[in-house]
């Protein structure tokens, strides 16, 4: 995830939605609040504050059939878009 504003960042949480059936196992460099349904992770301290143009990179693991790429992401409320 990169900051891509003009304001720094500080504390975040990250928003998708899954397929029914699918749940996210493990999460890494984030804290997982919601494994299933719109999957939730947030900022760990320490990478709790970016500032612009900074990025944070973290996965997942999950269980289940995915249909495909989930539909949005957004963080801290804000839509984001994807970069191939």
């Amino acid at each position: 995830m990169e900051n891509a504003g003009t304001v720094t960042i500080t504390g975040w949480t990250f928003l998708f939605p899954m397929d029914d059936g699918v749940e996210v196992t493990e999460f890494w460099n984030a804290v997982l609040i919601s494994p299933s349904g719109i999957v939730s992770a947030r900022d760990q301290e320490h990478n709790s504050t970016l500032e612009p143009g900074q990025r944070v990179g973290f996965g997942f693991a999950a269980r289940g059939t995915q249909s495909g790429v989930p539909a949005s992401f957004t963080v801290n409320t804000v839509v984001c878009s994807t970069v191939d």
